[in-house]
């Protein structure tokens, strides 16, 4: 909520509370049940409207969130089937290696058996021509015959491991060419749920660029809507505000003629004490909601700002004057602590109101005989210069803390609350800060920063 917001909240609670009573008369007026007010009616307009279109923006958002999630999820699935294809790739190479060298070893193998056949073809003629020569050499023959026997069972003995090796060959065979198959099934399932996944993928894609058109359309809708409410709450507040000037000149008049027309009856000659004191109390009333408006329209309105080179010190001197040594200084010595110039560029009657509002509200938080201190240094914001009063009245409390700039808060008597938030207005004007806080040893400091100049 920020001070305009806090400015109509206590003027609806001014009205919700008003009441005037006619003095001897019995008869009493109150004001009418309050409404919404017309800044209160297009605030509202407008959070709803923001509100609206931000929950819009939102569930578009998460929408978008979640196929981005979707899109990483299928991005992550897709590179690890693609891994699996490499290593089964790679056991498909490996397999067909395994052949390669099956297929070797099977054609080695066949050579060495031709070699051995052609050496049993050559045992065969060898025994032969053994028989043939046997009544002549029978003893060379029987070692020729028992050569012949070795052979054969050698060449016996080889027929079996060829048959065996063959077998065994055409069992690896087998189960590399199921093993083969059973990669290349593999492999073609995982082929499949890829080009799913890529699918998957494109669509996630397609459907993420077109949330975030629509995402950047929602978002020029709202700005274009909410950019129309805010041009029709300025209008109605510029409405507004020229009616609430109007009505205030238009007040002040007739409170004017009212006050003129009271002091011409009271100084008629017939007129009855009891009654010039009715009539006095009705035109101390008009006076004051005279001054009322004034200080509103005051509140309300943007003055004329005049910037000048100014010595703070100066200036500074100039309030304390008015209330050293006299009644509105209720008793309270006022110790300044500066001596430099310190100059600044600011409008003269608005930042002397301010000092002066200020150093008012220390010296009447202050009991007679006590001090209010003034210090000016460089603020620790490069570029301001700080002036810091010191009152020794009692702490403020937190919550009063909170609502001391608020219109018409105050806690004394007779005063309308306007004061601080007018200072703070002037140096908001300025672009400096007001802000007031308790001390750690028991004081209450009111802080101004300001920009400085050379």
């Amino acid at each position: 909520m920020d001070e305009w917001d806090q400015v109509r909240q206590r003027i609806k609670e001014v009205q919700e509370n008003f009441h005037i009573s006619g003095i001897h008369s019995g008869i009493s007026f109150e004001s009418s049940p309050a409404k919404t007010t017309v800044s209160d009616f297009w605030k509202k307009r407008y959070d709803e409207e923001k509100q609206a279109w931000q929950e819009k923006l939102t569930a578009k958002e998460k929408e978008q969130s979640r196929t981005q999630q979707k899109l990483v999820q299928n991005e992550e699935e897709i590179r690890r089937l693609a891994q699996q294809i490499q290593e089964l790739e790679k056991q498909l190479e490996t397999s067909s290696n395994a052949n390669s060298k099956l297929s070797g070893v099977e054609r080695e193998f066949e050579k060495t058996k031709m070699d051995w056949s052609r050496k049993i073809q050559a045992l065969q003629k060898d025994n032969e021509a053994l028989k043939s020569g046997m009544d002549r050499e029978s003893e060379s023959a029987r070692r020729e015959a028992s050569e012949h026997q070795k052979a054969e069972s050698e060449n016996l003995r080889l027929s079996v491991e060829l048959k065996s090796f063959n077998e065994k060959i055409a069992a690896l065979q087998g189960d590399a060419e199921k093993k083969f198959q059973n990669i290349k099934d593999e492999k073609k399932v995982l082929e499949g749920q890829l080009e799913e996944l890529r699918k998957q993928k494109n669509g996630s894609q397609e459907k993420s660029q077109q949330i975030e058109q629509e995402l950047g359309s929602l978002q020029i809708q709202a700005q274009s809507q909410l950019k129309r409410l805010e041009d029709r709450s300025k209008e109605q507040l510029v409405m507004f505000e020229d009616l609430v000037l109007g009505f205030s000149h238009k007040a002040q008049n007739h409170l004017l003629m009212i006050s003129g027309a009271l002091q011409s009856c009271m100084d008629h000659p017939q007129i009855e004490p009891h009654t010039i004191d009715q009539l006095s109390l009705v035109d101390q009333a008009a006076g004051e909601t005279y001054q009322f408006i004034e200080q509103f329209l005051s509140l309300v309105s943007i003055p004329e700002i005049s910037m000048e080179r100014i010595s703070l010190k100066d200036l500074l001197d100039q309030v304390c004057a008015e209330f050293e040594n006299n009644e509105q200084g209720h008793g309270v010595q006022i110790e300044k602590h500066y001596s430099e110039p310190l100059w600044v560029q600011a409008d003269r009657p608005l930042l002397f109101e301010a000092l002066r509002e200020v150093l008012r509200n220390a010296l009447e938080a202050s009991e007679a005989g006590k001090k209010v201190t003034i210090q000016i240094s460089p603020a620790e914001d490069p570029g301001f210069l700080e002036i810091r009063l010191e009152n020794e009245g009692q702490p403020v409390p937190e919550d009063h803390l909170k609502k001391i700039f608020q219109p018409y808060f105050t806690t004394k008597k007779g005063r309308k609350g306007l004061g601080l938030t007018l200072a703070k207005r002037a140096l908001d004007f300025h672009s400096g800060s007001l802000w007031v806080q308790n001390t750690s040893d028991g004081k209450i400091a009111a802080l101004l920063q300001i920009p400085s100049i050379q």
